[in-house]
């Protein structure tokens, strides 16, 4: 979802579990995440940590998993990366830990009730 107005909106996830949070202060890295990563779930089951080794281990093994399905995945996502000028995804996931970690885009539900973060 985008909220706000204005030419830099943020991004906020919501999640079918009653998960939710930003994602990114602009609409640009909400695509650069969903095409560059496994899942936003994936993305941050782990912590970045120090230097995002455990994270990235997480992911590429993640990446792994999809490939087996679907082999033609690393082609597709450059394809999508140059046609639509995305930074890499690798370079938004410390971002993405910190603006999920934001409680101001803390989603409420209609009942009242605040989503879960995203980050595990």
């Amino acid at each position: 979802m985008l909220v706000g107005s204005g030419g830099r909106r943020p991004v906020v996830y919501v999640g079918p579990e009653g998960e939710g949070g930003l994602v990114g202060m602009s609409i640009r890295d909400a695509p650069a995440l969903v095409v560059g990563l496994p899942s936003l779930y994936d993305a941050t089951a782990k912590p970045v940590g120090d230097d995002g080794s455990k994270l990235r281990e997480w992911l590429a093994q993640a990446d792994h998993d999809i490939r087996d399905d679907w082999p033609q995945l690393d082609m597709e996502r450059d394809r999508l990366r140059k046609a639509l000028d995305l930074p890499p995804a690798d370079e938004l996931l410390a971002a993405l830990h910190a603006a999920a970690a934001d409680e101001r885009y803390r989603l409420i539900s209609d009942a009242g009730q605040r989503y879960r973060s995203m980050l595990q």
